[in-house]
C-alpha cells in the first residue's frame, strides 16, 4: 500500500515523529489500518472521524455511538498514542470531547470540515472542488479549545486556519498544546512552516518569554470563573458597541 510505504520512507527520512492519519466509516475497516499503520513505524495515529448522517431519521446519540465505537475498537487493537479529530456538528461538542477521551483518545485535533461543494449556476452543476481553510476559520476552534483547555485529560491540536504565525500565537494562548496546518503550506510551499515557527520565535523574544508553555492556555476558560455568563456577557457587549451603518454612510 503507497501510503503504508509512505509512513516508512518518512520514518528513515526525519528524526521528528510521525503521525499516521486514518480516515473511515466503519470500525472494521479501521482496525485493520490502524495496525498497518503502527507496523510500519508511526509514532502516533490521527482518527478522522468523518461520518456524514444523510439519514434523516438517525438520531443524533446513534451518530455519536457511531463515532465513540470505532475510538473504542482502535483503541483496543493498537498501542500507538491515538488523537481523534472530531467535527463541530455535534449537538453537546463538550460531552462528546469527554466521551471521546474516556473511550480511549489521549488527543483531540479541532476541527475537521464537512465538504461542502459549491453550485455552478451557469453549467448547473455542483463542483469538484476543494475550499481551503483560511485565517477567518479560526474563531470557532479558539472559542472551544478555550473552554476544554482546563475540563479534559487529554492534549489539544488546533487545526484550521492557520495563514501566519499570528494564528498560532492566538492558539497556544487559548490553550492548544499544538498548532496545525496544511492549507497555508499548500498554498505557500512547505518553507512557510519556517515563516510560521521565526514569526512565533520574535513574538516571544520581543515580550521576553522564555518558552511556549509560559503562553499556553494563558486566554483559557479556565482562568475564568463561571466561563458562559461571562461569555454571554461580553457578546451583549459587543453587539452594542459595533458602530451600525445609516442611510449616510451607505
Amino acid at each position: 500500500d503507497r501510503y503504508l510505504e509512505l509512513i516508512r520512507e518518512a520514518v528513515r527520512a526525519v528524526e521528528i515523529p510521525i503521525i499516521g492519519s486514518l480516515n473511515g466509516v466503519t470500525s472494521e475497516g479501521w482496525i485493520s489500518y490502524a495496525k498497518g499503520i503502527e507496523e510500519a513505524g508511526a509514532d502516533g495515529l490521527e482518527l478522522n472521524v468523518y461520518f456524514f448522517p444523510t439519514d434523516l431519521s438517525m438520531e443524533g446519540r446513534l451518530v455519536e455511538e457511531r463515532c465513540l465505537e470505532i475510538v473504542r475498537a482502535v483503541r483496543s487493537e493498537i498501542s500507538l498514542p491515538l488523537a481523534v479529530k472530531l467535527l463541530p456538528a455535534f449537538s453537546s461538542l463538550g460531552n462528546m470531547a469527554r466521551r471521546m477521551v474516556e473511550a480511549g483518545a489521549q488527543a483531540l485535533v479541532l476541527f475537521n470540515r464537512f465538504y461542502q461543494p459549491q453550485i455552478d449556476i451557469a453549467e448547473l452543476r455542483y463542483l469538484d472542488d476543494l475550499e481551503l481553510s483560511r485565517e477567518g476559520e479560526t474563531r470557532l476552534p479558539l472559542f472551544w479549545i478555550r473552554l476544554l483547555r482546563d475540563h479534559l485529560e487529554a492534549s489539544l491540536a488546533a487545526s484550521t486556519g492557520v495563514e501566519s504565525s499570528r494564528e498560532v500565537i492566538q492558539y497556544l494562548l487559548a490553550g492548544a498544546d499544538v498548532v496545525m496546518t496544511t492549507s497555508a503550506l499548500l498554498r505557500e510551499g512547505i518553507p512557510h512552516m519556517k515563516r510560521l515557527v521565526d514569526g512565533l520565535r520574535e513574538w516571544l523574544e520581543s515580550r521576553e518569554i522564555d518558552s511556549v508553555d509560559s503562553i499556553r492556555g494563558l486566554l483559557s476558560c479556565g482562568r475564568l470563573s463561571k466561563a458562559e455568563p461571562a461569555a454571554r456577557a461580553r457578546y451583549i457587549d459587543i453587539l452594542q458597541r459595533y458602530p451600525a451603518r445609516t442611510e449616510a454612510d451607505r
